[in-house]
């Protein structure tokens, strides 16, 4: 009953001042920069490295990752992960402005490191001339690290460790796979915060208990724990009381009193129950699970000479262990008014019935191909199709239900051909981590229209990269993603523009999937995933994810004055009275008009038009996919004519 109740607390809470769904619901931009105040400070080295865009880009890359559990769970592990991080890269002191927890971010590179991190490693041998020093939000260390998460990631970290401090997706995506992932013999910090691990009897002997200080013990357990108090297990400690400033700030900026007053609300029980005393935590205190890993037993330490009090209104939380302050006292008018909202909340969301789909409206379902979210709401994003967030009419991905590893090999079956210049460069597995960037992509509409999508993506990239030829080895059209860069180019493709001016030096010409080409494009594309392309172009020639980042975004995005590929072939795109007098009207075809329409579109048939064709066909055939209506632009005017 009492964890049922403090779900509904935490719930309505979460409904009154910001709902879940992802790090995006969770974090918002202006709530990134209050937790990490002075990350972009003149005296600290990572200042403008680490954006809120490069952590959604690379949060959204892991599913399960601030969206498992219930609202209160995925607040917790965004506020933890956040907090050991900001541990690892703080630039914080005892008197800093704004104290010391708001100096997170300020590091991206290990300050002196004493060696170069090179272990005797088979699987991982160490590149010559490279260190594999701290570097990032974990402060990623060790060979045996590096290869392992650039292999998860799509990247070759042991030859390019430094992408680690030069690229703010990949530095973030190293420190987020480091959380998801389980590490030797220990759990992964996610199973720990999401409540997923138990404990074994050897863990339960080591006073390895489910809470925070288990999170502190992956990390840096074999220097930080087990070893009584230290200051970097209660600087920790810190973040996890503050977990959800904005939460609190509106509540009267009560900050450090709305973990009291929840726990006023209810005095709950732990998930494993431990002894308490006067020592370990004030008796109305106890829902305070804030382990820290100070001793065998890993109970929250508040300092032994810590005030209690046994009044309901009343609860000693030291926030700052260094710098300890005298005991908080919530306003009991605003404990009231607060349970008050809570509970006449709960009267109208029992009275209600708004879900529209799923268990929670009958069995009923969406219309339209949509998802039904795990709280009976129909929609196409993340928040509802999202593998932890759908409960029913739920998307298959790229990854599973369309395009299989050996259905991928299929359909690009000559790509890694000793012939092709792009052989080993376009994996599958780069292919779905950029995929699963993009809510929407091949998670769009009915299955036949998730389907297409995905057989006309790869359809025209193949073209933009195919080695193929009339009489090629099983056709012409088993040659797609044989090049990653543009043969022969005309010019280094710069263009005069403000916004996106070209670096000295660079070159914008066509490279990855889409043959990404001009600074105008480039600059755009860099911004939405996190990279600047705009200084290192050639990143979508060397990091494979990247490179399918660019090509999917491009697909994604409304290209000036045309719609957007995703939008033409899921249906969504309406022609305008202009569209259909220029011959522009739903179809395959439209596709083409927008990637090179200027050169292919409106001069009748053309083998350029009819190798895309060709290929989109093949695909559809593999899929078992009809090919639709308008498959070729002979007669459509180019957008910009």
């Amino acid at each position: 009953m009492t964890t049922r109740f403090l779900a509904i607390v935490f719930g309505l809470a979460a409904l009154l001042l910001g709902s879940s769904g992802g790090v995006v619901a969770i974090i918002s931009a202006s709530l990134f920069d209050q937790m990490l105040k002075h990350r972009n400070d003149a005296a600290c080295p990572a200042s403008g490295f680490y954006t809120y865009n490069a952590f959604v880009t690379a949060a959204n890359s892991f599913p399960g990752f601030g969206t498992t559990g219930d609202a209160a769970t995925q607040n917790r592990e965004v506020a933890a992960f956040l907090a050991q991080t900001s541990h690892e890269t703080t630039g914080g002191w005892p008197s800093a402005p704004d104290g010391p927890y708001a100096w997170g971010y300020c590091f991206i590179r290990e300050r002196d490191p004493p060696s170069d991190y090179c272990s005797a490693d088979a699987q991982w041998p160490c590149a010559a001339g490279q260190s594999y020093y701290g570097r990032g939000p974990i402060q990623l260390t060790h060979n045996y690290n590096y290869g392992p998460a650039g292999s998860a990631i799509g990247s070759n970290l042991l030859s390019n460790p430094d992408l680690v401090a030069t690229d703010g997706v990949i530095s973030f995506k190293t420190a987020i796979w480091f959380w998801m992932t389980p590490q030797g013999n220990k759990p992964s910090s996610h199973d720990v915060i999401t409540g997923r691990w138990t404990p074994s009897d050897a863990d339960r002997a080591a006073g390895r208990l489910p809470g925070y200080g288990v999170i502190t013990n992956i990390i840096n357990g074999g220097i930080e724990c087990g070893k009584g108090s230290n200051a970097q297990v209660f600087y920790d400690m810190e973040f996890i009381l503050l977990e959800r400033p904005n939460l609190y700030t509106s509540i009267a900026n009560y900050a450090s009193h709305l973990t009291a007053l929840l726990l006023i609300v209810s005095k709950s029980t732990m998930h494993e129950p431990m002894p308490m005393s006067a020592t370990l935590l004030s008796p109305h205190c106890n829902l305070l699970w804030l382990d820290d890993c100070l001793s065998t037993r890993y109970y929250c330490r508040i300092p032994p000479d810590a005030a209690t009090d046994s009044t309901l209104t009343r609860c000693t939380v030291f926030k700052h262990h260094l710098h300890p302050s005298s005991f908080h006292n919530p306003d009991p008018a605003m404990t009231t008014r607060f349970l008050a909202i809570v509970f006449g909340l709960a009267v109208l969301l029992l009275r209600a019935s708004g879900e529209q789909c799923g268990r929670q409206a009958g069995g009923a379902a969406c219309p339209a191909g949509l998802c039904c979210s795990k709280f009976g709401w129909c929609g196409d994003t993340q928040e509802y199709c999202g593998p932890d967030n759908c409960q029913s009419q739920c998307p298959s991905t790229p990854s599973g239900g369309i395009i299989s590893a050996s259905l991928f090999d299929q359909m690009l079956k000559h790509r890694n051909d000793a012939a092709c210049p792009g052989r080993g460069f376009y994996t599958y597995d780069a292919f779905v981590t950029a995929a699963n960037s993009f809510p929407g992509f091949g998670t769009t509409g009915d299955a036949a229209t998730r389907n297409r999508e995905v057989a006309a993506f790869l359809a025209q990239t193949s073209h933009e990269t195919t080695g193929g030829w009339p009489s090629a080895p099983d056709g012409p059209y088993a040659w797609g993603y044989c090049f990653v860069r543009e043969r022969d180019p005309p010019s280094d493709y710069c263009s005069a523009d403000a916004q996106w001016p070209c670096a000295a030096g660079q070159s914008y010409y066509g490279r990855g999937p889409i043959q990404l080409s001009h600074n105008y494009n480039y600059g755009p594309a860099g911004r939405a995933i996190g990279s600047n392309l705009l200084s290192n172009p050639d990143l979508v020639a060397t990091d494979r994810v990247i490179s399918f980042k660019t090509a999917i975004w491009f697909w994604m995005t409304a290209q000036g004055n045309k719609p957007s590929s995703h939008d033409v072939i899921t249906g969504r795109w309406t022609p305008s009275d202009a569209d259909r007098a220029a011959g522009r009207l739903p179809g395959y075809g439209v596709i083409t008009n927008i990637i090179n329409g200027g050169i292919e579109c409106g001069q009748g048939p053309n083998d350029q038009v009819a190798n895309r064709i060709g290929f989109y066909k093949r695909y559809c055939d593999l899929l078992g996919l009809n090919y639709g209506n308008n498959l070729d632009c002979y007669n459509q005017r180019p957008f910009n004519a």
